[in-house]
């Protein structure tokens, strides 16, 4: 299955809830076997809180904070969580 930024971009955010009142900027296009795929691309303030289980997320960044690397085109940051 393949995703693109500006696919997953698109559908952000989500309706607001209480915890998340300008609207919630993660979304899971993804799980299968208990294995979740999480699109984080969070605007203002980050409302994250302790979690007990292992995430793969998918970051988007702007280019401001993106690692510099050899790959000019970088546009997607990985990141495994356990926290």
């Amino acid at each position: 299955m393949k995703f693109t930024i500006e696919e997953l971009l698109s559908r952000l955010p989500l309706p607001a809830n209480a915890k998340w009142k300008d609207g919630v900027w993660d979304l899971e296009p993804f799980e299968k076997k208990g294995v979740r795929l999480v699109f984080f691309a969070p605007r203002g303030t980050d409302h994250q809180t302790a979690h007990d289980e292992t995430r793969t997320m998918m970051l988007a960044l702007p280019s401001s904070l993106r690692p510099r690397t050899t790959t000019p085109d970088l546009s997607l940051a990985s990141s495994v969580s356990e926290s």
